[in-house]
């Protein structure tokens, strides 16, 4: 009974299963409430991006019960390893956009909008980046820059991948010139050294790449 049961278990779960999931689960009213109920309370809290919520689905499914598609409906992105990277720049405060509260669009700088105008374009490119990142095993090499504070190298990294993946003239103008921009700055040493800490002390340092809020200052907490 048990081997019967298993293999009639193996059978349900075959090719076929996938494809009735994204098919009818996501289609279904219960699936599509829940993700825009999911993506409204985001919305309120002012998000901008995120990692993942345990959607249950692939980010890449284009439906209306896709948490992706209805986040991106308001304007909320999905995070990969290159666009978190980007929030490195907030180690200047230059970059960083001014907010009096969560209800607040926010006021832009010419280099905040310059990393937001970056970070759009390589949210768009994360998963093909992130694909090569794994591909050439350069995770480690990410992570040693991260631990000796090399922040040019990590962007260098970042444009090779960037020049034979992104074809686009004006999206590789817009990625560049806000490299360009961050490789030319000097970053306060204690902001550096808090990064640098939390990359020797991980035991996991790798599930770290992809989360932007752990490369995150908050502006005018110098504890941070």
């Amino acid at each position: 009974m048990e081997e019967a049961g298993q293999k009639g278990l193996n059978e349900y779960y075959k090719d076929k299963y996938a494809e009735l999931y994204v098919g009818k689960t996501l289609e279904a009213p219960y699936t599509i409430n829940k993700s825009k109920m999911l993506a409204e309370v985001a919305k309120r809290f002012g998000t901008h991006s995120v990692l993942d919520l345990g959607s249950n689905v692939h980010g890449s499914i284009q439906k209306e019960g896709s948490l992706r598609v209805q986040m991106e409906k308001r304007g909320i992105n999905y995070i990969g390893i290159a666009s978190g990277f980007s929030y490195l720049a907030w180690l200047d405060e230059k970059f960083i956009p001014g907010k009096k509260d969560l209800s607040d669009a926010g006021t832009h700088s010419f280099d905040s909008t310059l990393h937001r105008n970056a970070k759009n374009t390589l949210a768009k490119y994360d998963e093909l980046i992130d694909s090569e990142i794994h591909l050439g095993n350069l995770e480690n090499s990410l992570i040693e820059a991260l631990k000796q504070g090399d922040i040019e190298k990590i962007f260098k990294i970042l444009n090779d991948i960037i020049s034979v993946i992104v074809s686009d003239k004006i999206e590789r103008e817009t990625i560049q010139k806000f490299f360009s921009k961050i490789n030319s700055m000097r970053y306060p040493p204690e902001r550096l050294a808090a990064i640098q800490k939390i990359f020797i002390n991980s035991k996991f340092p790798k599930l770290l790449l992809g989360n932007s809020a752990l490369l995150v200052l908050r502006k005018g907490d110098k504890s941070q």
